[in-house]
């Protein structure tokens, strides 16, 4: 009798630790797969300064400036695209920049 409670017990502990173990899974994926908002702040091959805003997979932040460097966006000075000649840094939108200039820029940015 015993045994047979031990036994259960046991096997109530491990149900209990893999379901816990697939739920941690699906969340942690849930997290990289949410979408969120970024901000980038970049040189121009203009020579201006600019904050760029993107949005994405909360996976791909790490490697936005590796997209955003080089590629050509839209101002509101011009119709033409101007191409992105360096990228500072890349944060969540909530967040700050770590430069007081980027900070300045944000804080005037319109969004």
């Amino acid at each position: 009798m015993n045994n047979m409670i031990l036994c259960n017990l046991l096997v109530s502990l491990f149900l209990i630790l893999t379901t816990n173990s697939a739920l941690a899974d699906t969340q942690q994926r849930n997290i990289y797969s949410k979408s969120i908002n970024a901000k980038c702040y970049v040189v121009l091959a203009s020579g201006n300064e600019s904050i760029l805003l993107y949005r994405l997979k909360a996976k791909k932040l790490k490697s936005l400036p590796q997209r955003v460097n080089g590629s050509k966006v839209a101002t509101s000075k011009s119709n033409k695209k101007v191409s992105v000649l360096k990228v500072h840094e890349c944060v969540v939108d909530e967040d700050e920049f770590s430069s007081a200039r980027a900070k300045s820029l944000d804080k005037n940015f319109a969004r």
